[in-house]
């Protein structure tokens, strides 16, 4: 089976529909769930990227006594994310978790 190629400029839209689909993540599960792989320090930068335009937030969060980091799609570029992933920009409205909500969810 031939292994599939993504353009470098695919990521960002790759990485979008994964956070619309399945909520805030940690860049842990987002390396975990993204195929074809690609090296956690490229990840970084392209949410780095992704966060720099507005495109999503990022959210420190303490769980268990660890800092954890989490990114979601932003709701302030909410209308550029649904372009740039063609869909409604409703169908991106995620709730926002609070730190009881995460714990809530852990237990």
């Amino acid at each position: 089976m031939e292994e599939q190629k993504i353009k470098p400029y695919d990521r960002g839209r790759q990485i979008l529909k994964i956070l619309s689909v399945d909520g805030p993540l940690s860049v842990r599960a987002l390396n975990a769930i993204i195929e074809p792989k690609m090296p956690r320090r490229r990840l970084c930068d392209a949410l780095k990227r992704l966060y720099d335009n507005g495109l999503t937030t990022k959210r420190r969060m303490n769980i268990f006594g660890d800092a954890a980091a989490f990114y979601q799609t932003s709701l302030r570029g909410r209308k550029l994310a649904a372009k740039v992933l063609n869909v409604h920009p409703e169908s991106l409205l995620q709730p926002h978790f609070t730190e009881k909500g995460w714990r809530e969810e852990l237990d």
